[in-house]
């Protein structure tokens, strides 16, 4: 993958980049996944298509560890975009055991609330995350 020196991932993630066919890195990826990696909070902006997801998600994958209970919450506008996170970080964990749960309105709150207990990752909008903390 170009730009290889600028962006090194664990072995189980690197072999899903690999298989999904990337080949080389975005800006965003390469200014943002060293300094996720490095523990510091980031905010980017790059336009659609731009691989957002790839540059916050791999890193973000990379430092959770399964069954330590809730490590990472993701905020979208949408639950479209919602949908498509979690099928995409599910892509990405191919290879690691991570529960990742979508969280969004429009659907029935009660196996949300079950099932958050046994999630790693929680990639929701802000509506229904706040329905969940004022049912605390």
């Amino acid at each position: 993958m170009k730009n290889a020196n600028e962006v090194t991932l664990r072995p189980e993630l690197a072999k899903v980049i690999e298989e999904l066919g990337f080949n080389e890195w975005t800006e965003i990826q390469t200014k943002v996944i060293p300094l996720i990696q490095q523990g510091l909070d980031v905010i980017g902006q790059s336009k659609t298509g731009s691989g957002k997801t790839v540059a916050f998600g791999f890193p973000l994958l990379e430092k959770i560890v399964h069954g330590h209970g809730l490590q990472c919450l993701i905020l979208v506008p949408t639950r479209e975009l919602c949908e498509q996170v979690i099928n995409e970080l599910k892509k990405f964990s191919k290879y690691k055991k991570i529960n990742i749960l979508a969280i969004y309105g429009g659907v029935s709150i009660n196996p949300q609330i079950h099932h958050i207990p046994k999630a790693d990752v929680v990639v929701g909008t802000p509506g229904r995350i706040l329905d969940h903390l004022l049912m605390m």
